[in-house]
């Protein structure tokens, strides 16, 4: 249980459709958790500028900058080994 005083869970959501980025963000934050939303993964690079979230939800077909994409950038850059769950057809590929 999370008191006043804990700070909640941030987990961006990269996402291009709005209706994903709602129903995502009506799922979490009744659950206490704070999101933060960017359209693409060029936006997403930016986001981690400025925060470190706690998860990344991570959309794999998008504009600019895929999810593929977004994942060979952010471990060049910081380090971090994504994981990665695909459950766009029922089954989970790592």
């Amino acid at each position: 249980m999370m008191t006043d005083t804990d700070t909640s869970p941030l987990i961006l959501i990269v996402e291009d459709h709005p209706k994903n980025i709602q129903f995502l963000g009506n799922l979490l934050i009744p659950h206490g958790y704070e999101i933060g939303v960017a359209r693409n993964g060029q936006d997403a690079m930016a986001f981690l500028k400025e925060r470190m979230p706690d998860l990344i939800l991570l959309d794999v077909m998008m504009p600019e900058m895929d999810g593929y994409q977004f994942c060979r950038q952010i471990k060049k850059k910081s380090g971090i080994q994504p994981h990665s769950r695909d459950f766009s057809d029922g089954q989970i590929r790592e």
